[in-house]
């Protein structure tokens, strides 16, 4: 996982903007899941009534952020956007994902440009179309 880490802040460090950096990011990710027993196990324990967001690494200033995202059967999380370029591995199990378009502007190990767990982020309302700002922070990983 060192490795893995100074590889994204090397990709982060040369840059390339949000298409050219995730999609270096991912190929680095995909080699990372390859390798067997790649995660502590206490970076994998669902909680009982909602997903769970372990923080793997948060790099100094919030640059980028490596996260254990873990669900249980059956949990899910509301509609939301993360406010940053994001890649998404399966480290194991399944995940559904439904993908939506915003109409109003056009526009688990999980990596994100920015400290997920403490940036602004929005929650949507399929059915009103309202908006709600959150902030996820992380979730304390037990001994």
């Amino acid at each position: 996982m060192l490795r893995f880490v100074e590889e994204v802040r090397t990709v982060v460090d040369e840059g390339g903007g949000e298409e050219v950096v995730p999609e270096k990011v991912a190929a680095l990710l995909r080699s990372l899941l390859n390798e067997p027993d790649v995660l502590d196990p206490r970076y994998t324990r669902p909680k009982t009534g909602n997903y769970v967001l372990y923080p793997i690494w948060v790099e100094p200033g919030g640059r980028f952020s490596i996260a254990s995202a873990v669900w249980d059967v059956g949990q899910v999380t509301p509609v939301h956007d993360h406010g940053t370029w994001g890649v998404i591995g399966i480290y194991r199990g399944i995940e559904h994902e439904v993908r939506y378009r915003s109409q109003r502007d056009g526009g688990a190990i999980h990596v994100y440009g920015a400290d997920i767990g403490a940036i602004r982020r929005h929650v949507y309302d399929l059915q009103t179309g309202d908006v709600r700002t959150f902030v996820s922070g992380w979730t304390a990983v037990e001994a």
